[in-house]
Parts: structure tokens; C-alpha cells; sequence
């Protein structure tokens, strides 16, 4: 075999180099992956959704709505769902202390869908009736969708007062406006006050576009979610593979 010469060998080195640097590289690339990712939508001291009405400058809104939720969006490569608690008023005089029930369904076109992918009965913590925790932890959800939780009381008569994403604004003369605003891009507040198993009638709070009840929630990495195909789905691949098996035949048939 014959002997490089310069400048092949200082080529040789360079090209040595550089793989041991990609390779090191690679191999610290998941110690630099996100570790978790972490969503507080509490801009401001608790505003409840009252007190937002009542001192805002924001159309009049009926705030007697029973059941309320937020959509939120998974973020790519952290698919776990570790925890999400709601803040609100649990002790006021207007406001369930007895159990909610807390639903997540996906959220697509504009409405959730779907059977629930996780539900619980939960109860505002009497030692913290400002913080509500749904109960969930280590769910895997898939990176990029949309999902959404919904907070559901037993009845018209007994509704939750969760606080809403909102800034004070000056208004002159030592007084301001509480003005509603987005504080997380991934998703938004909604109500409902029919039937929270009518998807079609839940909506946007409407204080504001892209409002959000006040929520904390944490996602850590892990597996994605197994996703079970539709039947239609199922059909096609089906027919697929029958037609596949029958085309495979008559090639075997004429072949022989």
C-alpha cells in the first residue's frame, strides 16, 4: 500500500479531526435538549374574571358560566404532560368548593374531539383555594397537537371563577383599566354554559383575542402517544394490502 504524502496526510488529519469533533458533538447533543418546558400564564397578582369585567374596559360578558377550559399546545420532543393546575378563586362567595371534573380531549378545528384521554374528580385544596390541580401526571400526548382541558361543575348553580390572563393599564388620575391579553401563544380560554359535551357550543371567552384562564403547567421528554388509527383509516390500509396480495397472485400466475 503505498505512503500518503503532504498534503494528503494533513488532509487525512483535518478530515480525523473532524469526525471525532462530529461524533463528540453528538454525543452531547442530548445533554443540550431541553430538559422540560414550563407555561405560567399568571402575569399579573390574581385577577379573577370578575374583577376583570367589573373594572376593564371590556364588553359587557355575562361571567355565571359553568364549565370553562383551556387549549395548549404540546411542544416538539417534551410529549409528556407532567402536571397542570388551574388558578382561581375557590373560596369566594360565588364559587364552587365542592369537586369539578376535570376532562382533556383533543382539540381540532376549533373544538375539542374525541373521547377523553384523561378525566378526573378533583377538589379545590381547602388549605389553597387558589390553586386547583387537575390530578395529571406522566400523560404522553403527541409533540405539535393541540389538546384541550376542560373544567366542568355539577350544575348551573355552582360555577368556577378562574383568573384570566390581564395587565393594569393607566387610565390618568391615579386609576387604570384592567385590559385582557394573550399570554401564551399555544392556546386559549374558552366557556361554555349549555352542555360541555356539546363541543360546538363551547367559545373564546371573548375579553379579548387569544385570552387565556390563568394555568401553570410542565412538560417533560418521554414517549410519544400511541395513536389507535380511525376505522376508515384501518379500511384503506386493508384494502391496500388485499389489493397488493391480489396483484402479487396474478403476477405468480402469468410467471408460471
Amino acid at each position: 500500500m503505498p505512503r500518503l504524502r503532504p498534503p494528503y496526510t494533513s488532509l487525512v488529519g483535518t478530515l480525523t479531526r473532524g469526525a471525532l469533533a462530529c461524533a463528540l458533538a453528538s454525543a452531547l447533543v442530548p445533554s443540550l435538549a431541553a430538559a422540560q418546558f414550563d407555561v405560567d400564564t399568571r402575569t399579573t397578582p390574581f385577577l379573577d374574571m370578575n374583577t376583570v369585567l367589573m373594572n376593564g374596559s371590556i364588553p359587557t360578558w355575562e361571567p355565571v358560566y359553568s364549565w370553562l377550559g383551556q387549549t395548549f399546545t404540546v411542544p416538539n420532543g417534551l410529549p409528556v404532560l407532567q402536571s397542570f393546575v388551574f388558578f382561581g378563586n375557590f373560596g369566594g362567595q360565588y364559587t364552587t368548593a365542592g369537586p369539578v371534573l376535570a376532562t382533556l380531549r383533543e382539540f381540532q378545528g376549533g373544538q375539542a374531539v374525541g373521547a377523553p384521554l384523561f378525566q378526573a374528580v378533583v377538589n379545590p385544596d381547602p388549605a389553597n383555594t387558589m390553586a386547583l390541580d387537575t390530578g395529571i401526571s406522566d400523560l404522553s400526548l403527541s409533540s405539535g397537537k393541540q389538546y384541550f382541558l376542560s373544567l366542568e361543575t355539577p350544575s348551573p348553580g355552582t360555577y368556577v371563577t378562574l383568573g384570566v390572563s390581564s395587565v393594569r393599564v393607566p387610565a390618568g388620575n391615579g386609576s387604570s383599566n384592567i385590559t385582557a391579553i394573550d399570554a401564551y401563544g399555544g392556546g386559549e380560554g374558552y366557556f361554555q354554559y349549555r352542555d360541555p359535551e356539546r363541543f360546538s357550543d363551547w367559545a373564546p371567552l371573548g375579553l379579548g383575542p387569544g385570552v387565556d384562564l390563568y394555568f401553570a403547567a410542565e412538560f417533560l421528554p418521554g414517549p410519544e402517544a400511541v395513536t389507535t388509527p380511525e376505522p376508515a383509516t384501518l379500511l384503506l390500509v386493508g384494502g391496500g394490502l388485499l389489493a397488493l396480495g391480489a396483484a402479487a397472485r396474478r403476477r405468480a400466475r402469468r410467471g408460471a
